[in-house]
């Protein structure tokens, strides 16, 4: 979700402040009585961006025992700039972009964690959030689709390799401990693939971690299914499996990504086949969704239809 701001926000100290979540417009609402409804999830929203921005405040007020012990490349109350070290492009509108990190330093971050990245637009500051799906020291990866009318996607469509980009993080609530759930769903669309790996990496590189992951991930064809080789290479491990929905598939679409084995519907995420394949409600199973705002707003009805309750749901 893009989001235009005259300046950065700041508090009455001087702290510069994370973006404020984008309240819905009226028609957002298709007035049917949704449960969730779009606004239930702006105010959701807003209060976990009320508590980032405590977050941010203690932070800034407490650099010297927290921001250098916890992440020695980037702070979480100001920006530093990035250099772009490579892209490559993914499909026609998505592409990985390699950002170097200061020698000898590397992200630390914890599952579900993403970064803030900042750009100027016609002398208007543009900001979006972005999940690295690979953190090396010395860079990190992100894979960002770029939106045609896109006020952030203007903005990268104009970078070039060894351009400056400004970043700041890492942020993220999502709290993730070693078997706290039998079984963790992941219901993704495009980019929303990006916070799914982290996780998936954290459980299958952890031998004592016994939770069973199911990927549910939606795509328009099989040419865009994004990091397709490293879910190839997860479908190994007995606790992973991953099922590929092509929402605009054709006869004519390129094939060469599919491999043997795969599990593949020309079909939508809806409420039928998730009754079918989610457990029985419980605490312990986690949803996680990550994609459009439309496909997130379906998934939670879905899933609340069938007798998740939220605090068993996360959006990212």
């Amino acid at each position: 979700m893009e989001k235009m701001v005259n300046l950065s926000i700041l508090d009455v100290r001087g702290t510069e402040l994370p973006p404020e979540p984008e309240k819905p417009f009226p028609n957002d609402c298709c007035g049917s009585g949704c449960s969730p409804c779009v606004f239930d999830i702006y105010e959701r929203d807003m209060e976990l961006w009320r508590k980032e921005c405590l977050l941010t405040k203690h932070n800034n007020n407490n650099k010297s025992s927290s921001e250098s012990e916890h992440n020695a490349s980037l702070s979480l109350s100001k920006y530093t700039s990035l250099e772009l070290q490579s892209v490559t492009e993914l499909n026609t509108d998505t592409s990985s972009y390699r950002f170097k990190l200061p020698e000898g330093t590397s992200l630390k971050l914890e599952v579900g964690q993403h970064l803030l990245l900042r750009s100027k637009k016609e002398d208007k500051i543009v900001t979006r959030s972005y999940t690295p799906i690979t953190c090396n020291q010395g860079h990190f990866d992100v894979i960002i689709k770029r939106y045609q009318n896109g006020k952030m996607s203007q903005c990268i469509s104009q970078w070039s390799v060894g351009d400056m980009v400004e970043w700041r993080g890492p942020f993220g609530k999502l709290k993730y401990k070693p078997n706290e759930y039998d079984e963790v769903i992941m219901l993704a669309a495009g980019t929303g693939i990006a916070p799914m790996l982290q996780l998936i990496r954290a459980v299958l590189g952890n031998d004592n971690d016994d939770t069973r992951l199911t990927l549910l991930y939606s795509c328009k064809k099989a040419c865009d299914i994004l990091m397709k080789d490293q879910l190839d290479e997860f479908r190994a491990f007995w606790n992973f499996n991953v099922t590929y929905f092509l929402t605009q598939a054709s006869l004519e679409d390129d094939q060469s990504c599919i491999r043997y084995g795969d599990v593949i519907l020309n079909t939508r995420i809806d409420k039928d086949f998730l009754l079918n394949i989610l457990p029985k409600a419980s605490d312990r199973t986690k949803i996680l969704i990550c994609g459009t705002k439309s496909f997130d707003k379906d998934m939670i009805n879905y899933a609340l239809n069938i007798g998740y309750q939220l605090d068993e749901i996360f959006i990212f």
